[in-house]
């Protein structure tokens, strides 16, 4: 019976899944977004986590889906509660000098295009 109990308490070792540290660890960026004009200011999160790093964001506490390259952030959101009609809008936002361009789609209507400036925010607690 010793041996028994042993044996299967060296296959749960075995076999139950293990995660490293860096599976847990999610690397977070903040960012402030500043239209020229000033009229737009955008709270961007984005959160990367895993081996693969895989990634989400937020737009103003909106989630986007997001495309992450060596020299671009693309978020894609919808500015208006309902997903089929209303605003959408794509973000990019350059890496290495900051400078961003949002696009809004806007039904039966012309597009709108905002440039500006991102800056990193640390958070404060």
């Amino acid at each position: 019976m010793k041996k028994f109990l042993g044996i299967v308490v060296l296959i749960f070792f075995c076999c139950s899944p293990s995660y490293s540290e860096s599976d847990l660890q999610v690397e977070t960026v903040n960012l402030i977004c500043k239209s020229n004009d000033q009229s737009m200011i955008q709270n961007v999160t984005i959160g990367k986590f895993g081996k693969e790093k895989k990634a989400i964001g937020f737009v103003n506490q909106r989630a986007a889906s997001i495309f992450i390259t060596k020299a671009t952030y693309i978020l894609d959101f919808s500015i208006t509660p309902s997903l089929d009609d209303g605003i959408k809008s794509t973000m990019v936002i350059d890496r290495t000098t900051g400078v961003y361009n949002e696009i809004w789609r806007i039904e039966n209507s012309k597009s709108e295009i905002f440039i500006g400036n991102c800056k990193k925010v640390d958070p404060k607690f």
